[in-house]
């Protein structure tokens, strides 16, 4: 299973300890203001809304109790972004950097956990290597530098996996890999259908070859997952509606108002043009979304494809030698994954933060590809590799700490937060004057920006009609706040002396609006504000 390392111990330490502190840069430096110019991505917003609401009010912006399932938007989003997030909210304040942080940590947590599973695999001299390889990754180092909730799964499974393969060596360790596998569920909820074949075919392969037996702590790891599992049970059953749903001062099993499952696909027809169209997009690494992937420089760069592929066979020979041996190979769960992410790209038409559960195979495979490759050619192959892989990292940093912002700007409404601060400037506290958002800025943005109170919100807010939002949970007007236009597509009418109206720069309808009623307009990035004269 494991070769011999001809890395001295003291030369690996000093080598991985340079690594680990690279990568932790590279995810940490001035995490604050990048991506986006310290502006924070829709989904960003309203997890730490809900972080900061549940720690100051101990419920959330719909006053369930700590749910198991945050109700963001009436679709949902999974909360344990959110609940990591509270103790940074705490030290720190609502800001970018308190939103990013965690997220940025556990990034440079799966860096060791990565390189454990690939020691285990291989050895310290391919798991360095590995770990190089996801250190400088694109996927990863703009996964760990902003705050989207299911950009934590991919963290959470590989300590669960490295948790695991330490347990097969000190069964104590077991229940805390279960432990962690069941909080890998709170992190994103498309993953559930397949995490059940995950956890099975690990615990099958695992138990066929002897590595685990059947004794206290495998129970024990069992009936941990079961419980942590267990609300998510209900939740699922609550919006089902098999049960109503549930409320306690302590923990909330909320009813969304537009449960997703419509988005799962089950036609045969319809799971092959999925799994076709999920192929194009991974040989291509760019699905249009610039807050998951730089055009130019794609996942895993975009020359990787190759080695991605090698890695995949190697991986499968591997696991096929180990069979016939009689013995159990750790690969195998790498492998796993991979195949539950490709029955996952079926089901559902994805993205790439969407299939997030592939990431940390494919880069194995690219690692272990590209480890083949140098194993066969030798003669300084590794170093034209390591600096091949260094220049391509050190365009992309160049590219993503200065002109990513840029590309970006539009998706991250920038300038919301300096507008918001404007319009508290002009506007005196008892004043009856309207803001209207008629676009770019939306209700997340005020509330998180103003951090608006909870209790008070729930008092102020007037929601749209479901047939009008499509069942999501959207404000029409709460406060002095008004969205009619934006969620309803009210007509403009002759604006309203003092009121304030805001809108994108890209809104070219809204801008013409604020400039044909010779308003006092103040341009704020992409956002464009302008008081009624």
């Amino acid at each position: 299973m494991k070769n011999s390392s001809i890395t001295t111990p003291r030369q690996y330490d000093i080598k991985f300890i340079c690594l680990l502190f690279f990568g932790c840069f590279l995810r940490l430096f001035y995490i604050g203001n990048i991506p986006g110019n310290t502006a924070l991505y829709s989904d960003e917003i309203f997890s730490g809304y809900e972080a900061w609401s549940m720690l100051h009010y101990g419920y959330d912006y719909l006053g369930y109790h700590f749910p198991v399932y945050l109700p963001c938007w009436g679709s949902g989003m999974s909360v344990m972004q959110a609940l990591c997030q509270m103790p940074f909210i705490g030290i720190f304040g609502l800001n970018s950097f308190a939103l990013r942080l965690p997220a940025a940590i556990l990034g440079c947590i799966t860096l060791y956990a990565f390189y454990y599973i690939c020691k285990e695999i291989k050895d310290n001299n391919f798991a360095y290597f590995a770990t190089f390889i996801l250190c400088i990754m694109p996927w990863h180092i703009m996964q760990s530098r902003w705050g989207l909730d299911c950009n934590y799964f991919a963290g959470f499974i590989t300590i669960s996996i490295a948790l695991f393969i330490k347990s097969t060596h000190n069964k104590k360790f077991l229940p805390l890999a279960f432990c962690f596998l069941g909080l890998t569920l709170y992190t994103y909820a498309l993953p559930w259908i397949v995490m059940p074949i995950f956890v099975l075919g690990v615990l099958v392969y695992f138990l066929m070859n002897r590595n685990i037996v059947i004794d206290k702590y495998l129970i024990l790891s069992v009936a941990i997952l079961i419980l942590l599992a267990f609300p998510l049970f209900l939740f699922l059953l609550v919006n089902y509606d098999v049960i109503p749903e549930i409320r306690t001062s302590v923990i909330s099993i909320p009813r969304l108002s537009k449960f997703r499952n419509d988005e799962l696909i089950t036609s045969v027809k319809s799971l092959l043009k999925n799994f076709y169209n999920s192929f194009l997009l991974f040989v291509s690494q760019n699905d249009g979304r610039v807050s998951d992937v730089t055009p130019l420089f794609g996942l895993y760069y975009k020359f990787s494809n190759p080695f991605i592929l090698i890695g995949l066979v190697k991986c499968i020979i591997d696991i096929h030698e180990a069979f016939k041996k009689k013995v159990a190979d750790f690969s195998f769960i790498i492998f796993l994954l991979f195949i539950c992410s490709v029955i996952l790209s079926a089901t559902t038409e994805i993205y790439f933060s969407r299939i997030n559960i592939i990431h940390i195979p494919m880069t194995y495979f690219c690692a272990y590809g590209l480890w083949s490759i140098i194993d066969i050619l030798k003669h300084h192959s590794k170093e034209i590799v390591i600096i091949t892989y260094s220049l391509a990292c050190i365009i992309f940093i160049i590219y993503y700490f200065t002109y990513h912002d840029d590309a970006v700007a539009e998706a991250y409404d920038d300038g919301c937060k300096q507008a918001l601060s404007y319009v508290s400037e002009i506007t005196e506290p008892d004043s009856q004057a309207e803001v209207h958002l008629l676009s770019g800025v939306f209700f997340t943005h005020v509330i998180f920006y103003t951090e608006y109170p909870t209790d008070r919100f729930m008092q102020d807010v007037d929601y749209a009609d479901f047939e009008v939002t499509g069942g999501n949970m959207i404000p029409r007007k709460f406060g002095k706040y008004d969205l009619t236009h934006y969620v309803e597509g009210a007509p403009l009418t002759d604006p309203v002396k003092g009121d304030i109206y805001i809108c994108s720069h890209s809104d070219k309808e809204s801008v013409k609006y604020l400039e044909k009623n010779n308003m006092n307009i103040k341009h704020f990035s992409t956002i464009v504000v302008g008081v009624a004269e």
